[in-house]
């Protein structure tokens, strides 16, 4: 038997190899897959399960209860993402006099998940991504770090904000490569409904 835990399928309806399944092997090889609750194919920490639960009830529901993330899955249509970019621009402004920059990143062990980085500014009642990048698995999570605190350095930033990611190491080695990193108050779900247009 193999599992993973649902992440956000693809607006075709396919889901990447990382998305959840659990397979029953048969005599054939795998057979039928079904989603399962973690708790139904793991011993997992109850405790670990209500603080996961308590902090980001979606996110949970799709790591450990087996379900696939609705909240998200149809967030932003194509052309709702579309109306936002701005074509005409080069893919990454350089960094400015005068602007004050803010980044933000979503860390990534390496393997299984891209590692990104958005840096961007406000402009009036709105905000401009002048970057946007990200490094997909396999990657040195390390070197990545090293790699953007180069980058928040060009453009001014000492300190990044980043998701609720649990591995210590992404705060050590931000701050060993000049960064403090800050963990965002908010969990990721609420993170896509707080940069939703007003």
């Amino acid at each position: 038997m193999a599992s993973s835990s649902p992440r956000i399928p693809t607006r075709s309806g396919q889901f990447a190899a990382e998305r959840c399944f659990v397979a029953f092997s048969t005599s054939q090889g795998f057979g039928e897959t079904k989603p399962a609750p973690c708790l139904t194919l793991n011993a997992i920490a109850q405790a670990l399960i209500a603080k996961a639960t308590s902090d980001d009830p979606e996110a949970a529901i799709a790591e450990w209860g087996g379900q696939f993330r609705v909240d998200i899955s149809a967030f932003l249509s194509d052309s709702d993402i579309d109306a936002c970019v701005d074509h005409g621009r080069p893919i990454e402004l350089p960094p400015r006099n005068g602007i004050i920059y803010q980044a933000f990143v979503d860390p990534s062990g390496g393997r299984h998940h891209a590692f990104t980085v958005a840096i961007g500014h406000k402009d009036g009642d709105g905000t401009i991504i002048d970057v946007l990048r990200g490094q997909m698995p396999p990657f040195d999570p390390m070197q990545v770090v090293e790699e953007y605190a180069v980058l928040l350095k060009e453009y001014g930033i000492r300190e990044v904000v980043g998701d609720n990611y649990a591995a210590a190491w992404v705060e050590q080695e931000f701050k060993a490569a000049g960064i403090r990193y800050l963990r965002s108050e908010l969990p990721k779900g609420r993170l896509y409904v707080e940069g939703l247009p007003a």
